[in-house]
């Protein structure tokens, strides 16, 4: 048991697995903040079905869970967070 402990503790620590490791993480990590931006950033086109170009301006076709997502009160007001970003 303390063997299998020791031996375990030094492949964590051996130098090209750590590096290798730490990389795949911040990778991981990049990714998954730049994909939470773009999505909180950009909510509205990820919950509408399409968009239409009238007059020169892009015009989204808002689905009903988007509608209904937009104008949720919580406690009889406006969701701010989601008016923002909506």
């Amino acid at each position: 048991m303390r063997g299998e402990l020791i031996e375990q503790f030094v492949r964590l620590t051996d130098e090209k697995n750590l590096k290798d490791n730490l990389i795949f993480y911040a990778m991981y990590l990049l990714l998954f903040e730049r994909f939470k931006t773009s999505v909180t950033e950009n909510l509205k086109y990820f919950l509408c079905s399409g968009f239409t170009i009238e007059n020169g301006e892009e015009k989204l076709i808002e689905t009903s869970f988007y509608r209904d997502l937009k104008n949720r009160k919580i406690d009889g007001k406006k969701n701010l967070f989601l008016s923002s970003i909506c």
